[in-house]
């Protein structure tokens, strides 16, 4: 047995599809862009403090370099390309150029459309979830900002004792002649 469906409802599909794609689409480019603006403070805390003219306990401004470097690398799997559907009507030229019948209805094309962009949604939210995903990445990428700018903060905090200056002793002797 099979349904009919109306053309309004494939329209309808074709443009929640479309929609939802455009949302997921701007959540990517918003983790891309948030990580910037996050990488920006730890590079600020990591140059702030490292050019600090008090000394600084060795030990954890190593450790919030470290931790700088772990936050960069993050960063960059954040940043690296991702293969998704851009282009849902890519091969829309090759189909209407072949097709030796009748006029594609609009329904088909949208139906189609549709399909892609909901592929595109799916791709997308698997992107962003899941232990490997974008969410994931940037948790962790500002866990380790926030760590920079804590070890950095305390290694100036617990900075070792400085040694304390020795008086000068300045001796004038009076020459007479």
């Amino acid at each position: 047995m099979s349904t009919q469906v109306s053309p309004a409802s494939i329209q309808l599909f074709y443009e929640e599809s479309k929609s939802a794609r455009t949302l997921i689409d701007s959540a990517l480019e918003k983790y891309r862009a948030n990580t910037t603006t996050v990488l920006a403070l730890a590079t600020g805390a990591t140059a702030f403090f490292g050019l600090s003219s008090s000394t600084k306990n060795e030990l954890l401004y190593v450790s919030s370099l470290v931790a700088y470097g772990a936050a960069v690398f993050v960063a960059l799997s954040i940043y690296l390309p991702t293969k998704r559907k851009v282009n849902v009507a890519y091969d829309t030229e090759s189909i209407v150029n072949s097709n030796t019948g009748p006029a594609i209805p609009l329904t088909k094309f949208h139906w189609d459309y549709a399909l892609g962009h909901q592929k595109a949604v799916s791709d997308g939210i698997s992107l962003i979830s899941g232990w490997r995903g974008l969410r994931s990445r940037f948790t962790i990428l500002t866990s380790l900002t926030g760590l920079v700018v804590i070890l950095a903060g305390l290694s100036i905090a617990f900075q070792p004792d400085a040694e304390t200056p020795k008086p000068t002793h300045i001796v004038i002797e009076r020459i007479s002649s």
